[in-house]
């Protein structure tokens, strides 16, 4: 199966450095998203019992969605960072929302 997804926006961020030398990085984003497929399926066969073939049929996405992204990086001068980052995907009847968060050594 393949999809095909479009997305256009814009992301935004910017850069802070404290007087102590640590740092912040801002993120954001927001976009439209449209799905072109409509009909999620997916054919399959056993291997041991090729003449048993059978179709799967997915939950259809919504074809339009609002997509969200906001984040900040703490960076300290000792080489530790520590990310948070949430993203959202909101359509007429779906929500779907996942976060990261990340704690980084680099030296």
């Amino acid at each position: 199966m393949t999809g095909v997804r479009g997305e256009i926006g814009s992301w935004a961020d910017k850069a802070f450095t404290f007087a102590s030398g640590a740092g912040m990085h801002l993120i954001g984003r927001i976009a439209w998203a449209h799905d072109w497929q409509k009909n999620p399926q997916i054919g399959a066969t056993f291997l041991g019992l090729p003449a048993a073939s059978f179709v799967v049929s997915g939950a259809a996405r919504p074809p339009d969605l609002l997509l969200l992204t906001n984040g900040a990086e703490w960076q300290w001068r000792n080489g530790w960072s520590l990310l948070t980052k949430f993203d959202g995907e909101f359509a007429g009847g779906s929500q779907a929302y996942s976060g990261t968060a990340r704690l980084r050594y680099t030296w």
